[in-house]
């Protein structure tokens, strides 16, 4: 017998839990009641299942603690039978694995992430064979760094890729925040104001419509700014020290 594994989630109720599934897709292989009431049932997705459980509980996190992940084909087509009758966590997209997914949310608030292999199309001629996903900042205080970078910048959070050491934005391409490891951060010494981060070779390029405005709103959420040069731009350093730069459009 091959070796696998068949992930079991506790529900509040196993059979409208049940239902819900093969509403999706899933097929019920089994089930076991106890006095006339469920209280497990084993489901099938293709090759993969998962098994239901009673004992669980409803939650209002915007988060369960367990996913689910199901390897599938015609992810799009899927999400179009899907949206109208299920609440979408987050639209179809490509991650930088090279997967397509979309997330939906189950009634018992479980995030279930249907994905394919994700073939890029060819480079169009005269292009390179990559392209730039995201940029990642590795962050001591997350909460601080996220305030600025959403209030100060006015970038738009992406609630639905938050967890307690990541957060993503919208930035014309994604720019995403990493919490750095607990242990590398006790050695880090944040200043205030910040310590420029001088050693750092990559700067971020912001461009506003009205740079006046931009660096006294920037100043008010904690940036350092440079006095703007006549070509229009000047440099600002967010409240970790990684320096970053505005251009007047």
């Amino acid at each position: 017998m091959t070796s696998r594994v068949v992930p079991m989630i506790r529900v509040p109720d196993v059979r409208t839990t049940a239902d819900w599934y093969e509403s999706i897709g899933f097929t019920v292989v089994a089930t076991h009641e106890d006095g006339g009431e469920m209280n497990w049932a084993n489901l099938r997705f293709g090759a993969s299942g998962v098994m239901l459980n009673a004992g669980g509980r409803l939650s209002a996190d915007a988060r369960r603690d367990v996913d689910l992940y199901v390897y599938t084909d015609g992810v799009d087509e899927l999400y179009q039978r899907l949206k109208d009758r299920v609440q979408i966590q987050r639209d179809p997209y490509d991650t930088f694995f090279g997967k397509r997914e979309f997330i939906v949310r189950d009634i018992n608030g479980f995030w279930v992430t249907f994905a394919q292999n994700h073939t890029a199309p060819s480079p169009a001629k005269g292009r390179g064979t990559m392209e730039l996903r995201r940029t990642i900042i590795f962050v001591k205080d997350m909460q601080r760094m996220t305030a600025f970078y959403r209030d100060g910048l006015g970038l738009r959070l992406q609630s639905e890729t938050q967890s307690e050491d990541w957060v993503e934005f919208e930035a014309g391409g994604a720019l995403a925040l990493h919490a750095i490891p607990v242990r590398t951060a006790q050695g880090i010494v944040i200043t205030d104001p910040p310590r420029v981060r001088s050693e750092t070779p990559i700067k971020l390029v912001f461009q506003t419509a009205d740079l006046d405005a931009a660096r006294g709103h920037l100043r008010a959420h904690g940036a350092v700014m440079s006095e703007p040069p006549s070509s229009g731009a000047c440099d600002g350093v967010d409240p970790e020290g990684n320096v970053f730069h505005i251009v007047k459009t």
